[in-house]
């Protein structure tokens, strides 16, 4: 069965629960220096060619309120600032291997991020796959703050929407005094 073609989404968004909470608490701040007042927009467009193919991004623009202090951005707690964000990737799917990729980018008050991931899978036995996956973040391209994450593993699918995996993860960090590290992970995912 063939997908629609084109698929668009757009909504208006409005974040203030936290914010109205701590003007509970700070007796001294007012309102309107707490409350991210503003709206976000956010929109989604996704393209489907193939019956195996997705293509497609994403966009946020809005006003972000600061819960903690950032080392990256500098902004500090309390602080509303600009936030821009996009993406753009692409799904592959068919029976014995999927490949999910995707490019972000983004600017919080004048500070530029990027980021971008690659997940695969490859069927190489009844119920087993193999699982490969990289991703890169940096969260200020002007101070060069990097990590890249390597993961190889597998997956055994025991039932329908429930698998249990296994995975090791080798994280290459650059910057600021930032230490490579190494991870085994074994978990069980049960999905209704």
């Amino acid at each position: 069965m063939r997908k629609t073609l084109l698929q668009l989404s757009f909504i208006v968004l409005c974040l203030t629960g936290i914010q109205d909470t701590l003007v509970a608490q700070e007796k001294t701040t007012s309102l309107n220096q707490v409350v991210n007042n503003p709206k976000d927009i956010v929109g989604n467009l996704m393209i489907y060619p193939l019956d195996w193919l997705s293509i497609g991004g994403s966009s946020i623009h809005g006003t972000g309120h600061a819960i903690a202090d950032s080392e990256y951005t500098r902004i500090k707690t309390g602080e509303n600032y600009a936030k821009k964000r996009w993406s753009a990737g692409a799904v592959v799917t068919t029976p014995k291997f999927n490949l999910h990729s995707e490019y972000l980018g983004g600017k919080d008050r004048n500070v530029k991020s990027e980021g971008f991931y690659a997940i695969g899978s490859v069927r190489f036995a009844w119920n087993f796959d193999f699982i490969a996956s990289y991703d890169y973040f940096n969260p200020n391209k002007a101070t060069d703050f990097k990590q890249n994450n390597y993961i190889a593993g597998v997956q055994y699918w025991f039932y329908h929407r429930c698998r249990l995996q296994a995975q090791y993860t080798f994280c290459d960090k650059k910057g600021n005094g930032q230490k490579d590290s190494n991870l085994i992970q074994v978990q069980v995912q049960v999905r209704s």
